[in-house]
């Protein structure tokens, strides 16, 4: 855009140079015809890439902690959860733990992940808590909504 604004700009001074002038005074044997193009004033600057290529790491990186198989990062997960709920529920195991890191949810993940060397016996103690309190949840749950639709039911039978 800016060359064609360019390149008008520079047929209007060319055309005034030469005498150009839509004036009924002049005569078409005075005016000249100067050609200009935007070739002419187009200016070609020559650009190189260059591109390296850096080496493909294919070592994973560790330098966040240890690599975890999906078994490991489903118990850390698992430990992760169950701390909080076990410290509410004054399950003597998940409080102390709880308290030992201070309530702060990064030390409790790494605290976990720790376990995965230091004590496995402990993430699968966890993990164990984990599935019987969510088990212990679904039931309730279930239990709760079978007693609600049983009450619905009978208010329904009692009512007609």
């Amino acid at each position: 855009m800016a060359s064609r604004t360019r390149t008008a700009l520079l047929m209007v001074g060319a055309c005034l140079l030469a005498g150009c002038s839509s004036s009924p005074n002049k005569t078409s044997s005075s005016t000249s015809t100067v050609l200009v193009t935007a070739a002419s004033f187009t200016t070609v600057v020559p650009t190189t890439t260059t591109s390296t290529t850096a080496p493909v790491d294919t070592e994973p990186d560790t330098s966040n902690g240890p690599l975890l198989t999906p078994d490991d990062a489903h118990s850390v997960a698992d430990c992760v959860k169950f701390i909080p709920i076990g410290a509410v529920m004054a399950d003597d195991e998940a409080t102390n733990l709880w308290d030992v890191v201070g309530r702060d949810a990064d030390k409790l993940t790494e605290l976990c992940t720790g376990f995965l060397t230091t004590s496995p016996q402990t993430l699968a103690s966890l993990s164990l808590k984990l599935r019987a309190f969510e088990i212990a949840q679904e039931a309730s749950t279930t239990t709760a909504k079978s007693t609600s639709s049983t009450t619905a039911q009978s208010t329904t039978t009692t009512a007609g």
